[in-house]
């Protein structure tokens, strides 16, 4: 007779698990954060973008390794969809301005009962892959979102067939605190608007507000609020920094002047799925427009 005995994994088990498949995915011995530093590594990339501030810290991260940063993915289900906390023509206002190319990475395999997104986004990552030529996407993520024990891109990439792109988190797991002070500080000065906020823990103020030291020590007394958001507290747009003054970048533009933001009024959004009973959500208003700095004077 044969028994057959039933082992649950813990979510700690999980999340060593998934830890090991990074370092077995990458070729390390362990879970590198610095992983774009690496100098065995191909230094052609894509990087995951929505235009927020984490994204950015990745992509200046990446182009202070020596990184070539081919395009920028915005992963969607259409060429249309766009997020109200960070519109697509926003979005290609930033890369614009940035001198990267901003390409849908679109889900068209999803099917209607959206049961195989993983396989969505494989598929989206060839397409992409095969008109920019890119070994890597960075994205900015920057620790696991509420109960998961795994990063989404990275088992996209580990276990379905994106003719061998594999993902660097450059941010993972680091110090919230100090990423925010990275982001805010010499030389990077990043100019954070925030373009969504949600209850408890911000009210509609908080639109469009910049995300700078005095907000962040407001945020540092806020019980239970992710410093950075992981959890979807708030969401951003980075509009100006060092990044949109890089003299060195591929593009003709040469004002190098970054973005600002105008007519801005908060918005309340009043359905939504993802949103729980109770909460209330606020955007930034379909009025707001995002321009080149000095543009309208």
């Amino acid at each position: 007779t044969t028994t057959t005995t039933t082992t649950t994994t813990t979510p700690e088990e999980w999340k060593a698990k998934d830890n090991q498949e990074f370092a077995k995915l990458r070729g390390l011995n362990c879970l590198d954060h610095g992983c774009i530093d690496d100098p065995r590594r191909q230094r052609r990339a894509a990087i995951s973008f929505t235009g927020g501030k984490d994204c950015h810290l990745a992509l200046q991260r990446a182009l202070d390794a020596g990184w070539e940063i081919v395009c920028g993915i915005i992963f969607c289900s259409s060429a249309t969809q766009t997020m109200q906390a960070h519109r697509m023509e926003w979005q290609r206002m930033q890369g614009t301005a940035l001198g990267i190319p901003i390409v849908h990475g679109i889900l068209e395999a999803l099917n209607e009962e959206r049961t195989n997104y993983k396989e969505a986004y494989a598929a989206a990552i060839r397409t992409v892959r095969r008109e920019y030529n890119f070994d890597y996407i960075i994205t900015g993520d920057i620790d696991f979102v509420h109960d998961s024990t795994t990063n989404f891109l990275q088992q996209v990439c580990a276990h379905h067939d994106t003719n061998g792109v594999q993902v660097l988190l450059p941010l993972w797991q680091q110090s919230r605190i100090d990423l925010l002070h990275e982001m805010l500080a010499p030389p990077n000065e990043f100019e954070i608007r925030f373009s969504c906020v949600k209850t408890p823990h911000f009210d509609e103020t908080w639109i469009g507000r910049r995300l700078d030291a005095a907000a962040l020590d407001e945020m540092s007394r806020r019980e239970g609020l992710d410093l950075t958001g992981e959890n979807g507290e708030y969401h951003t747009m980075v509009v100006n920094g060092r990044l949109y003054h890089d003299k060195t970048k591929n593009d003709d533009n040469n004002s190098n002047q970054g973005l600002e933001f105008v007519n801005v009024q908060p918005h309340e959004i009043q359905d939504h799925w993802g949103r729980s009973k109770g909460e209330r959500w606020w955007v930034i208003s379909q009025d707001a427009k995002l321009v080149v700095v000095g543009s309208t004077k």
